[in-house]
């Protein structure tokens, strides 16, 4: 068994910690930042949202494929880890910050800065979170580990949480928007570190296999056809929960029903392929 050396866990766990700094920034304070100091309306915000957390669901799953095929010295995942902070700490500033801009440019400017935030975290999270089942093929130290992960997690949402607030009207003195810049600046100082010791202090011991025989061209158009299988749940749950009336209803009880028709028939097609094939070939 390969026992992960307790420095290594701490490490790791750092990279939740620098995560959560973004996730929990992102998911309690960004909202009231935009409507309250950047200048939005709350229904301009709620769409900003519902479009970009929709791209976020498809961006996942193309990194999954691409850091897959990644191969270097530092191995598959932690190379991205070290790649996408600089870019994770950059649009963590710049969405938290307001330009003297008019309402259609700050718009489209947050819509730039969010979706740059959320790719960027894409191609730092996923790895990371790849990257525990290669450190070790033990699964009592990967549970261990899953701990530390989790307790790195909790103080990064910690101090998002605990000290945010304060951090504004510190730096700001009065005026918000100087304070989250601010306050972003400080935080991405804190997650370039942490994410930084995540990348010295963890080690790959464990190369997963990859099918050579499938392109990561054929996989994106596989994707690109199942595309509207992925979009039409999202998107029925997060209208359903923004709209909350019986139109959006409606929609989300019949794209759940089709889904559900829809695997059902899978399941059914693929358990009849597996008789057939069983009985051709013993």
């Amino acid at each position: 068994m390969t026992k992960l050396p307790f420095y290594e866990k701490v490490g790791y766990a750092m990279g939740d910690a620098a995560a959560n700094l973004v996730w929990r920034g992102a998911l309690a304070y960004l909202a009231v930042f935009y409507t309250d100091t950047f200048g939005l309306t709350a229904a301009a915000a709620a769409m900003l949202f519902l479009v970009v957390r929709l791209s976020d669901g498809v961006t996942d799953i193309i990194m999954g494929m691409i850091a897959d095929r990644t191969n270097t010295k530092w191995g598959k995942f932690r190379p991205w880890i070290l790649w996408s902070t600089p870019f994770l700490a950059l649009f963590m500033i710049l969405c938290f910050t307001t330009p003297e801009l008019n309402y259609t440019g700050k718009l489209i400017y947050a819509y730039v800065t969010y979706i740059g935030l959320t790719i960027a975290y894409t191609l730092n999270n996923v790895p990371y979170s790849a990257l525990m089942g290669v450190m070790t093929p033990s699964d009592t130290e990967r549970t261990s580990l899953s701990g530390f992960r989790f307790a790195g997690a909790f103080a990064g949402g910690l101090l998002v949480m605990g000290f945010l607030p304060d951090l504004v009207v510190y730096f700001g003195g009065g005026n918000d928007a100087m304070g989250y810049k601010y306050t972003m600046y400080l935080f991405a100082v804190i997650l370039v570190v942490l994410m930084v010791i995540t990348f010295t202090s963890t080690k790959e011991r464990i190369t997963p296999e990859i099918d050579e025989s499938v392109s990561l061209k054929s996989e994106l158009c596989d994707l690109l056809k199942n595309l509207p299988f992925i979009i039409l749940p999202l998107l029925s749950v997060t209208l359903f929960f923004y709209y909350r009336d019986i139109y959006s209803g409606i929609f989300f009880f019949l794209v759940m029903v089709s889904m559900w028709l829809l695997i059902k028939r899978l399941i059914k097609k693929t358990g009849w392929q597996y008789e057939r094939d069983t009985k051709r070939y013993g």
